[in-house]
Order: C-alpha cells, then sequence, then structure tokens
C-alpha cells in the first residue's frame, strides 16, 4: 500500500501534527521574507554540475519541468531569522505541502491559500547559501531535488509506483542489501539468507501498489530465488498471518521469526534498526528508506554517484548488485514521472 511520507518513523520520533501547525503560521506570517525572488528561484534551479552521476543525471532530466509553470519546488531561505520551525532544522525530512491534508486538512488549505506555497514540496536550503544567495554545494541541492521528485512521484500513483520492472529490480536490491546484512550477523546458509530476502521482498513490493494485499510482482524477482521458491514462502507468510493484510516492519519479523532458522528468533525491532541505521550518511533517511520506496530509490541513487559511501554503497559492491541498479537508473524515464508534473 503507497504511504504518506509522514507514516513512516517520522511518525514516531516527531510529533509531526505539532510540527506542521508551527511551519504553517510560520510560512504564512512570513511568506514574503523566506520565498527567494523568482529570478533568483530560476538561476538556482538552472544550476548543475559537471560530474556525471545518477543523481546530476536525474536533475538535470527533471529541469525542464522546474523552470516552467508546472514547477512543484518552492525554495525557502531562513538565513534572517534567528528561530524558526523546527521541521525545517531537520535534514532528513523537506516538507510536501500536498501530502499534509492526510495528516491535518485544515493545516493543508491554510498553507494552500497561498499560491506561492501551493501544493509544493517546501526545501529549505540556507544551510548551502553564502551571503550573496549563491548555491554552494549544487550536489546536496540536486539530491534533494531528486529525492523530493521521487516522493511526490510516489505519492501520486494510482496504481503501480512507476512501472513493474522498476519495482521488481528496486525490490531485488533491497531484499538482497538487508539479507546480505542479516546474514552475516547470524551466520546465514545461502538458503536462509534467499528466505529472509524473499520475506523482506514481499513487504516492499506491496508499499510499491496501491493496494493491502500482497503485490504479484514478488513472483517477478528472481533474483531471490526460482519463482516455486518464492510463491511457498508467500504462502507461508499468509499463513502467519492469517491471510493478507497491509504489512508494517513488524510484520516482517514475526514471519521471519515464524519461519526463518532458529538463529534469527531474536531478531526485532531494534536490531533490524541498528543493522539498517548506516544505509545512508544520515541514519534517520536510512531508517525511513526500509519502510519507504522513494526514500530506498534516492540513498541508492546516491549511493552510485558516490555521494553516499556507506553500508548500502559497500553492500552493492559485495553482492555484485551494481549492475542490477544500473539497469534500474535506465528505467527512470522523462515519461515515467508525467503524474508528478501535471
Amino acid at each position: 500500500m503507497i504511504i504518506n511520507e509522514f507514516d513512516t518513523i517520522i511518525k514516531q520520533i516527531t510529533n509531526i501534527e505539532l510540527l506542521l501547525k508551527e511551519l504553517a503560521k510560520f510560512i504564512i506570517d512570513n511568506r514574503t521574507n523566506i520565498t527567494l525572488d523568482y529570478n533568483k528561484e530560476l538561476e538556482i534551479l538552472k544550476k548543475s554540475s559537471l560530474v556525471n552521476s545518477p543523481v546530476v543525471h536525474l536533475a538535470s532530466m527533471f529541469r525542464d519541468f522546474l523552470l516552467s509553470n508546472k514547477n512543484i519546488i518552492k525554495l525557502l531561505d531562513v538565513t534572517t531569522f534567528n528561530k524558526i520551525p523546527e521541521v525545517l532544522t531537520f535534514t532528513y525530512l523537506d516538507v510536501d505541502v500536498k501530502q499534509i491534508q492526510d495528516i491535518n486538512n485544515s493545516i493543508y488549505k491554510s498553507i494552500n491559500v497561498f499560491p506561492e506555497f501551493e501544493d509544493k514540496i517546501l526545501i529549505n536550503i540556507s544551510n548551502i547559501l553564502n551571503k550573496n544567495k549563491d548555491i554552494t554545494d549544487i550536489l546536496a541541492l540536486q539530491s534533494k531535488l531528486v529525492r523530493n521528485i521521487l516522493v511526490r512521484s510516489y505519492y501520486s500513483t494510482d496504481n503501480l509506483w512507476i512501472s513493474s520492472s522498476f519495482i521488481t529490480l528496486l525490490t531485488e536490491i533491497y531484499s538482497i542489501i538487508i539479507s546480505y546484512n542479516l546474514a552475516r550477523i547470524y551466520n546465514l546458509s545461502i538458503q536462509e539468507q534467499q528466505l529472509i530476502g524473499i520475506i523482506f521482498g514481499i513487504f516492499f513490493t506491496q508499499k510499491c501498489h496501491n493496494k493491502s494485499t500482497f503485490n504479484p510482482i514478488i513472483t517477478n524477482c528472481t533474483k531471490l530465488g526460482p519463482y516455486i521458491t518464492i510463491n511457498s514462502v508467500v504462502e507461508q507468510a499468509k499463513e502467519v498471518l492469517d491471510g493478507e493484510r497491509e504489512l508494517t516492519l513488524d510484520d516482517v519479523i514475526t514471519i521471519i521469526v515464524n519461519i526463518g532458522p532458529d538463529r534469527v528468533k531474536n531478531l526485532n525491532r531494534d536490531i533490524l534498526n541498528r543493522l539498517c541505521r548506516n544505509f545512508h550518511l544520515n541514519h534517520i533517511i536510512s531508517l525511513i528508506s526500509i519502510e519507504y520506496p522513494p526514500y530506498w530509490a534516492s540513498s541508492l541513487l546516491e549511493s552510485l554517484s558516490g555521494l553516499n559511501k556507506t553500508n548500502m554503497y559497500h553492500t552493492l559492491k559485495k553482492t555484485n548488485s551494481i549492475k542490477l541498479a544500473n539497469e534500474l537508473v535506465k528505467q527512470l524515464t522523462p515519461m515515467v514521472f508525467k503524474n508528478v508534473f501535471k
């Protein structure tokens, strides 16, 4: 089931509704002082890096949309303020106004009255601006743009996010990376690692379509095992859960504990979070990524671009998954983002 960006671990570690109320009041009261001049914003969005990488490629692909009347980004500069809303200090989250309606519709409506903020993604760029209002880190900006457009693309999904082939590749990479790291600490055999990878794959594929049932695309993920094995694990998972339902990571752990080897009986959410917290330089982004496909995709793109040389990057190399990841990048064409820039 497609989920809201605020319905991830963000909801557990923050009082997100209160933070969004504070944000709404601040940006409405100070809207003329926190938004950049139109020409300055265009100038910043036009900037590009000479580095040849997936993140730069995608940012360049989005540029024409962002420079048109279909722009969904609003850059914020709050450098002149001594105190700003806490949510604008978060390095792991940029607020997508459109998604606020699922949390509190009155907050959403109060912001959406103003055309400059209407259904925009608000990105605070104060920490990468110099005194002349020039960007000091173009790659950081481009990473934010790519991540947020992936998030909006995901949120805008009617049925299946991007494409079945994209989901297949992304799921295979996700499951391989997490199961490899679990296998390392629990000393699992290849077959045991395969089992756990498939269980994570069932969860992840479900998060890539707009249904609470299991996603049949899991059986396409043959890098995780043959069809008959995947189908068998799916049936065992249904038995543990007494049917199909929208899965959480806690459900994934329950399934693993029930049908996995005895050595993983002590697996819990804390152990999983500790294992996965180094998939990104920002630990909270890591934890969001393991339950939220657009963050996983953007973290993967950063790894391939050399911006995120953490456990994810090293596991990609150790599992010979770089080629698989590069195949995934080829799936990201302008056509698949048509639902974003309407």
